[in-house]
């Protein structure tokens, strides 16, 4: 009997301490629920950071790449509406009276653009100017063509920190030594436009 009662005892005792641990139990279980809870949210905050900070990027790249070539596109659209609504300012240069006598063009104006663009590609490049090339393209046309060449040129823009958009003649003027411009002017001269 007496082991019984101090089983029973010893029962009573466990029972007791277990009573009077069951608080601090039920709240180390609800401690660590809230732990486990903050933790989610957390990584649920970290996941709408990553996500909005990589949205952000995407965002400025699309719209950079957006605005590039819109950009991209106003400028060639106003530079081809220069060149082609106005003749670049010399739409009127076909009225002009020739120095050789010539009153018609001998170049199709498919011909005098491809010309005028060997010009400007001659000179709006880094490093010599192409001057021998530039020349001898031009010395077989008459008055006229060279005026259908300086009006498919028309003007193009020139500067990469202040940009102008210049004619033939003032590329020319910018570009050649003054030797060159001299030739050139000397073989425009036919043309009845001076510069």
């Amino acid at each position: 009997m007496a082991v019984q009662a101090l089983a029973a005892g010893a029962a009573a005792d466990a029972a007791g301490k277990a009573a009077e641990n069951a608080p601090k139990i039920s709240k180390a279980v609800t401690d660590y629920q809230g732990k486990q809870a903050g933790i989610q949210s957390a990584k649920l905050d970290i996941q709408k950071r990553q996500v909005k900070f990589f949205g952000s990027i995407i965002l400025v790249v699309v719209g950079g790449v957006i605005m590039w070539r819109l950009g991209k596109s106003l400028v060639k659209m106003l530079s081809e509406a220069t060149s082609n609504e106005i003749g670049g300012g010399l739409s009127q240069i076909m009225n002009t009276q020739t120095n050789d006598g010539s009153t018609q063009p001998i170049i199709n104006i498919t011909q005098a653009k491809a010309l005028a663009d060997g010009q400007y590609s001659g000179m709006a490049f880094w490093g010599v100017t192409q001057f021998g090339q530039m020349y001898n393209a031009l010395s077989g046309l008459n008055g006229k063509d060279l005026q259908m060449v300086a009006q498919q040129f028309g003007k193009r823009n020139k500067g990469v920190i202040k940009v102008e958009a210049y004619n033939i003649f003032q590329w020319y003027q910018d570009e050649l030594s003054t030797g060159d411009l001299q030739r050139m002017r000397d073989l425009w001269y036919k043309s009845g436009l001076n510069f």
